[in-house]
């Protein structure tokens, strides 16, 4: 009896009920306490009820000296025991997973619940590894595919290989609309992120055209989805702007789909630049319920948060980043995580906080291999940071790592064409800068981008022309630059173009226009924009030998900056200041300003 009990406990494992082991056993409970007893005098046991071992290595050694055939009997009867006591799937699955794949009626089933759970519970590995075993199970097609749709899902949310190969063959075998169409919108997104567009803008049109008008509201996600997909590739951006022109706000559904088409549609008016207002308000309406944020539909309503990030929106979208990112690492969801990042880091960099805008920029683990587009995006961004914190070396260095951007479609290419940009202009490279930020200015307007909030290729062509010696191309470029920052009204992208146009134009028109920038940057809070603005100025007034004017801005604007660590700005005003004979203060962070970006993510963590 001791013998039997002991085996029946090292096959359970650690704090299994006795009542389980007596079962597993085949003992009665009067026997199987009394071998307890036993086990516990003679120091096998610790404990009898549940079932403790008095080492780790005594469980071991009892569980090795059971033969194969004998254990994986074991671990069947004891998946059946657990699942008769309506313990949780994950106990029995955890059994299922040592026995060997026979088509046992009880496996596959068990194994599914225990994936779902898991998935409801944020942990899509161990769903993941559920899912493979369950698939070794015989099944029929459509059961087949809706396994291979979970498991695509889960390996999709940890940035786990196969996961498109998963997809695509559950999207094959699914015969079901609906369930096709749910499998759809996973399979779609990771068909973008490797760079097939149009496979994926097929994959939905077919399965919004299949699930016909059996649920609207699914149907309208898949749209919206689509929609969200086509805008980065000239002609089905042309084919979306018209089904979009369609779209009637006031009939959208409550749900999902109705909150990713508000994001859809926000985001369309800021790549317009005609109405700030109409862009935010469409935002906080895709989010005003909460239910976009809390599902891993969010990554479709990362447009919204684009679109309030360039309109300057910064405290709702750093409370929505925030909910985003707490909903995401709570359902285990690496790939929303990373991607709340990307974007929360783009924020932060417009907001002005280097440091936390590299901070999140570097914990966002994009694989170029899985995730090529937002890889792009994630260097683009990441450069353009790299340059202001003074590392021109890191920041070449984050673009040739994402890969080679000619192979992405030309709406995920501009960040990492604009970053090039940067780094040329930094290096002195001007020809080939101008020449990149025409090309750039041309996938912009064949996209429909015309708001220099998202790339400002002409102000900063203008910077580059006026350097060469072509003012009258530089001041055209500049001036028109600033009409368009107008139209949109966010004050960062008025104060950039304004700065532009003051260089530009030099002389006492030149300076009145910089003036005007810090004035209109005051109003923002994009701290190292309003920084440049005041070092240019007092560049500006100490170029026309009027140096007690010019100190006042320059030490301004070395203070702010060196907040928010452009290292490469403090070294500008610095020169400057020196020019003129003045002192430097000596500049001191304290707390986690002090801390550099690597440092920061390592506190988080321990905090975390």
């Amino acid at each position: 009896e001791a013998t039997a009990l002991v085996r029946a406990a090292a096959v359970l494992g650690e704090g299994a009920p006795l009542q389980h082991a007596a079962v597993l056993a085949a003992l009665e409970m009067d026997a199987a306490a009394r071998a307890a007893s036993v086990l516990v005098r003679d120091d096998l046991l610790r404990v009898e009820d549940p079932v403790g071992f008095s080492h780790p290595v005594v469980r071991t050694a009892i569980y090795q000296q059971l033969g194969a055939g004998e254990r994986t009997r074991a671990h069947r009867h004891a998946a059946e025991l657990l699942v008769r006591a309506g313990a949780p799937p994950e106990q029995a699955a955890a059994h299922v997973l040592l026995t060997l794949p026979t088509g046992d009626a009880l496996a596959r089933p068990t194994l599914r619940r225990a994936a779902e759970r898991s998935l409801t519970q944020g942990a899509p590995q161990a769903a993941a590894t559920y899912l493979r075993r369950a698939l070794e199970e015989p099944s029929d097609e459509e059961e087949r595919g809706e396994l291979l749709s979970m498991l695509g899902n889960a390996e999709l949310q940890t940035g786990a290989h196969g996961a498109i190969e998963h997809l695509g063959a559950a999207y094959a075998l699914i015969d079901d609309a609906v369930r096709r169409a749910q499998t759809a919108l996973p399979y779609a997104l990771g068909l973008v992120f490797v760079d097939r567009l149009d496979l994926a803008v097929g994959v939905l049109g077919q399965a919004i055209e299949r699930l016909g008008d059996r649920q609207p509201e699914l149907s309208e996600l898949l749209e919206a989805v689509l929609l969200t997909f086509a805008v980065h590739e000239p002609e089905p951006n042309r084919v979306a702007l018209e089904r979009l022109a369609a779209v009637q706000e006031a009939t959208l559904h409550p749900g999902p789909g109705g909150d990713v088409m508000r994001a859809v549609m926000a985001f369309h008016e800021a790549r317009v630049g005609a109405s700030r207002a109409r862009s935010v308000a469409l935002a906080l309406r895709a989010f005003q319920d909460g239910l976009l944020v809390r599902s891993s539909n969010v990554l479709f309503g990362l447009q919204a948060l684009f679109a309030l990030t360039v309109a300057g929106e910064v405290d709702t979208a750093s409370r929505v980043f925030e909910e985003a990112l707490g909903e995401a690492r709570r359902r285990g969801d690496l790939l929303s995580v990373h991607t709340v990042l990307l974007y929360r880091g783009l924020l932060a960099a417009q907001q002005g906080d280097l440091l936390r805008a590299e901070e999140d920029l570097r914990s966002a683990e994009l694989d170029p291999a899985e995730q090529a587009a937002l890889a792009l995006y994630r260097a683009g961004y990441l450069a353009d940071v790299l340059l202001d914190r003074d590392q021109p070396e890191d920041a070449a260095r984050a673009l040739e790592l994402a890969g080679a951007a000619q192979q992405v479609h030309s709406g995920h290419r501009l960040p990492h064409l604009y970053g090039r940009v940067r780094v040329n202009l930094q290096a002195g490279r001007l020809e080939q800068a101008v020449l990149d930020l025409f090309t750039l200015g041309d996938h912009a307007r064949a996209l429909g981008i015309h708001n220099p909030a998202f790339y400002p290729w002409r102000s900063q062509a203008a910077l580059a022309l006026h350097r060469l010696g072509r003012g009258a191309e530089a001041l055209e470029l500049a001036r028109a630059e600033v009409e368009a920052a107008r139209q949109w009204g966010a004050p960062r992208t008025i104060g950039i173009s304004l700065r532009v146009l003051g260089l530009v134009q030099g002389g006492p028109a030149g300076e009145a226009l910089l003036r005007e920038a810090v004035a209109v940057l005051e109003e923002s809070q994009a701290q190292v924009e309003l920084a440049r603005a005041l070092v240019e100025l007092g560049a500006a007034l100490r170029r026309g030998n009027r140096r007690g004017e010019a100190r006042a801005p320059l030490r301004r604007g070395l203070e702010l900056a060196y907040r928010a660590g452009a290292t490469g700005l403090v070294r500008q005003a610095q020169d400057e200041l020196a020019v003129m004979g003045a002192r430097s203060r000596k500049l001191v962070l304290t707390g986690v300003d002090a801390l550099t970006p690597s440092e920061r993510r390592v506190a988080r963590r321990r905090k975390g």
